[in-house]
């Protein structure tokens, strides 16, 4: 998924996270501030990675943690939401949106599928017709001991362009941990090689999002 479509389907999924998988259970409930907010949170155990959904018990809006920052909540009906939805990293905001109405919409005209001004359109590619680009080159990133005593640990995202060569391209942070952690990353992925995506046996470009893992533990 593009790294802008990606930071905006975050942005924009306020509330998904309520929904529970049929492999999902909770684990734990617990009291915590988020953002001089007393949340009450609910820890929930899953197939994959846990997840935590996190409620405000003075309004009953959800409260979303770092990057995700919500605000205005506005009354609407019976609940509230927010009206702006922020994606910030280390103060810096790299997506946002505000809400100026949220009602019920009519029947949708068929001119809402038109293609915006300046979009590329290019044939889709699904099921058997695509191949997906195998990571077959991994380098992994020099961990500083001076980061590693700080314990500085996270994961450093990065956007990416897969190449029909097989390198990534156009690389650039979207989520930091650490500015020489960050540069670390950078160097490390200019050095992986992927096998070419295919789509009916043609290479194509993609735009992804790679990520960089620092731990303490490893």
């Amino acid at each position: 998924m593009p790294c802008q479509i990606d930071l905006l389907h975050n942005l924009l999924g306020y509330g998904q996270d309520l929904r529970f998988g049929a492999n999902e259970r909770v684990k734990q409930i617990h009291n915590r501030e988020i953002r001089a907010i007393k949340a009450s949170c609910v820890e929930v155990a899953g197939k994959f990675v846990p997840r935590q959904v996190c409620i405000d018990p003075s309004n009953g809006a959800l409260v979303r943690e770092l990057p995700l920052v919500d605000a205005n909540l506005t009354t609407v009906g019976p609940k509230e939401f927010p009206f702006s939805l922020s994606y910030v990293d280390h103060g810096k905001i790299l997506a946002a949106a505000t809400i100026t109405e949220l009602r019920t919409p009519a029947q949708f005209s068929v001119s809402v599928f038109d293609p915006p001004a300046g979009g590329v359109s290019k044939p889709k590619c699904d099921g058997d017709n695509i191949r997906s680009g195998k990571l077959v080159t991994r380098v992994n990133p020099v961990y500083p001991a001076a980061q590693r005593m700080a314990h500085l640990q996270g994961t450093v995202k990065l956007y990416a362009v897969i190449g029909i060569d097989g390198m990534p391209h156009n690389l650039e942070v979207i989520s930091s941990i650490d500015p020489a952690l960050d540069n670390l990353a950078l160097q490390a992925v200019q050095q992986w090689r992927y096998e070419p995506y295919m789509c009916k046996d043609v290479p194509v470009e993609v735009q992804s999002t790679v990520e960089v893992n620092y731990s303490l533990g490893h």
